[in-house]
């Protein structure tokens, strides 16, 4: 039996569209254990108003998520867009920004930005 092993370099387009797909499956499984965890820690208490908004931003970024594993770019907007309301949110609703570690869900949403500027500077379509 003979096998050939097809021999593939990984492009930089691939490598950061890889990235952001995986981050993006990290930050929606991570968010999802913590709201999981603080639905326990509050005994499945209705959380306040502001946390709905919160949730519809969030709701645009992981679209934007989904999003990216078919279309570079309207996931990448998607995601930088919903990642800017929802510090817009944050701020009008408790006058005060998340932590900077709220700018991770912007991640994927840059990488594919980015992959998606590569496939068009090399002439590849996405």
């Amino acid at each position: 039996m003979n096998t050939k092993f097809l021999k593939q370099s990984l492009s930089i387009s691939q490598s950061l569209r890889w990235g952001a797909e995986a981050s993006g499956i990290l930050l929606v499984v991570g968010w999802v254990a913590f709201v999981c965890a603080e639905l326990v820690r509050t005994q499945f208490e209705i959380p306040a108003r502001g946390s709905f908004y919160q949730a519809a931003a969030l709701l645009v970024v992981f679209t934007g998520y989904a999003f990216l594993w078919r279309h570079l770019l309207v996931g990448s907007a998607l995601a930088i867009i919903g990642t800017g309301i929802y510090f817009a949110i944050n701020w009008m609703t408790f006058g005060l920004l998340p932590g900077w570690d709220a700018v991770l869900f912007a991640i994927p949403g840059v990488l594919a930005l980015l992959a998606w500027s590569v496939d068009r500077r090399c002439g590849g379509a996405t």
